[in-house]
């Protein structure tokens, strides 16, 4: 699958390790690749993978869904001298909106 290729190879740019043995086998990244061109093609015009920007904001929505698995209510902590601080983590990415810009929908309500 030339998709699941593409998302291993930018996740290795990344310094993300998949593959067996790891937390991101091929099944979980078929799983998250699924959900998010899902996502993606509600979105846009246009299929991912066709095009090499939205390839390369699937890829990136695979690795935010990734990332944010381990963040069950949406919140990380930073901790200073004596304070603990929690953080919403956004539910946007600027760079996949860039990417997708072109090939948004328009909304009509």
């Amino acid at each position: 699958m030339a998709i699941l290729d593409d998302v291993k190879a930018y996740l290795a740019s990344i310094g993300v390790t998949t593959g067996a043995g790891t937390r991101y086998t091929d099944a979980v990244l078929n799983q998250v690749i699924t959900t998010e061109l899902a996502a993606q093609s509600r979105k846009c015009d246009g299929a991912g993978g066709l095009y090499p920007d939205l390839n390369e904001a699937l890829c990136r929505r695979v690795y935010v869904n990734l990332s944010k698995r381990a963040l069950g209510l949406g919140l990380t902590e930073a901790s200073g001298d004596a304070d603990v601080s929690r953080f919403r983590v956004s539910s946007r990415d600027p760079e996949i909106t860039r990417l997708e810009a072109p090939y948004r929908k328009a909304s009509v309500r």
